[in-house]
Protein backbone atom coordinates (compact mmCIF):
# COMPACT_ATOMS: atom_id res chain seq x y z
CA UNK A 1 0.00 0.00 0.00
CA UNK A 2 1.25 3.43 -0.62
CA UNK A 3 2.76 5.01 2.02
CA UNK A 4 0.54 7.02 4.77
CA UNK A 5 -2.81 5.72 2.93
CA UNK A 6 -4.41 4.05 5.94
CA UNK A 7 -5.19 5.47 9.09
CA UNK A 8 -5.64 3.85 12.09
CA UNK A 9 -8.09 5.07 15.69
CA UNK A 10 -5.64 5.87 18.51
CA UNK A 11 -6.16 3.27 21.91
CA UNK A 12 -8.70 5.35 23.24
CA UNK A 13 -10.55 5.47 20.35
CA UNK A 14 -10.96 1.44 20.12
CA UNK A 15 -10.75 0.79 23.80
CA UNK A 16 -13.71 3.17 24.22
CA UNK A 17 -15.44 2.37 20.94
CA UNK A 18 -14.73 -1.48 19.63
CA UNK A 19 -13.33 -3.36 22.95
CA UNK A 20 -16.57 -3.44 24.63
CA UNK A 21 -18.15 -4.73 21.49
CA UNK A 22 -15.04 -7.48 20.80
CA UNK A 23 -15.29 -8.43 24.31
CA UNK A 24 -19.02 -9.19 23.93
CA UNK A 25 -20.58 -8.74 20.14
CA UNK A 26 -24.56 -8.68 21.91
CA UNK A 27 -23.71 -5.23 23.03
CA UNK A 28 -23.63 -4.22 19.11
CA UNK A 29 -27.42 -4.02 18.69
CA UNK A 30 -27.78 -1.86 15.73
CA UNK A 31 -29.28 -3.50 12.75
CA UNK A 32 -26.61 -3.17 9.47
CA UNK A 33 -29.24 -5.77 7.80
CA UNK A 34 -32.18 -4.07 7.62
CA UNK A 35 -34.30 -4.56 4.44
CA UNK A 36 -30.87 -6.77 3.04
CA UNK A 37 -33.31 -9.82 2.94
CA UNK A 38 -35.12 -7.63 0.08
CA UNK A 39 -31.78 -8.08 -1.78
CA UNK A 40 -31.91 -10.72 -4.78
CA UNK A 41 -28.74 -9.88 -6.55
CA UNK A 42 -25.28 -11.54 -6.22
CA UNK A 43 -23.48 -10.78 -3.25
CA UNK A 44 -19.85 -11.49 -1.64
CA UNK A 45 -18.20 -11.70 1.72
CA UNK A 46 -14.83 -11.75 2.01
CA UNK A 47 -13.41 -12.99 5.26
CA UNK A 48 -9.68 -13.51 6.31
CA UNK A 49 -8.39 -16.22 7.98
CA UNK A 50 -5.96 -13.93 10.15
CA UNK A 51 -7.94 -11.74 11.74
CA UNK A 52 -10.38 -11.81 15.02
CA UNK A 53 -13.37 -10.61 12.84
CA UNK A 54 -12.49 -13.04 10.32
CA UNK A 55 -14.38 -16.09 8.73
CA UNK A 56 -15.22 -17.65 11.79
CA UNK A 57 -16.35 -14.68 13.50
CA UNK A 58 -18.40 -13.67 10.54
CA UNK A 59 -19.76 -17.38 10.07
CA UNK A 60 -20.81 -17.44 14.14
CA UNK A 61 -22.49 -13.86 13.90
CA UNK A 62 -23.37 -12.15 10.37
CA UNK A 63 -23.44 -15.01 7.90
CA UNK A 64 -27.27 -15.93 8.75
CA UNK A 65 -28.54 -12.64 8.21
CA UNK A 66 -27.04 -12.05 4.94
CA UNK A 67 -29.46 -13.27 1.68
CA UNK A 68 -29.12 -16.89 1.09
CA UNK A 69 -27.49 -16.27 -2.52
CA UNK A 70 -24.37 -14.98 -0.52
CA UNK A 71 -20.94 -16.42 -1.03
CA UNK A 72 -18.61 -16.74 1.78
CA UNK A 73 -15.00 -16.75 0.78
CA UNK A 74 -12.33 -17.34 2.92
CA UNK A 75 -8.83 -15.39 2.31
CA UNK A 76 -6.38 -17.85 3.72
CA UNK A 77 -3.16 -17.28 5.58
CA UNK A 78 -4.22 -13.16 4.93
CA UNK A 79 -5.25 -10.64 7.18
CA UNK A 80 -7.35 -7.72 7.28
CA UNK A 81 -5.82 -5.79 4.22
CA UNK A 82 -6.63 -8.42 2.32
CA UNK A 83 -7.12 -6.90 -0.98
CA UNK A 84 -4.23 -4.61 -0.98
CA UNK A 85 -2.27 -7.51 0.42
CA UNK A 86 -2.61 -9.94 -2.17
CA UNK A 87 -4.61 -7.60 -5.65
CA UNK A 88 -3.65 -10.75 -8.00
CA UNK A 89 -6.24 -13.07 -5.44
CA UNK A 90 -9.02 -10.58 -4.53
CA UNK A 91 -9.33 -9.99 -8.22
CA UNK A 92 -9.67 -13.28 -9.14
CA UNK A 93 -11.89 -13.89 -6.41
CA UNK A 94 -14.36 -11.20 -7.16
CA UNK A 95 -14.34 -11.33 -10.46
CA UNK A 96 -15.74 -15.00 -10.01
CA UNK A 97 -18.92 -13.17 -8.94
CA UNK A 98 -19.57 -11.15 -12.18
CA UNK A 99 -18.82 -13.96 -14.07
CA UNK A 100 -21.53 -16.33 -12.45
Amino acid sequence: MPPNIFKRGGYEAFNNMLKPIIDNPDLFTYDLTKYISEYVGDLMLISSECSFFGYEFQEKYHIQKLPKQTVHVKAENMGHNMLTLNPDWSIKTISKLFHE
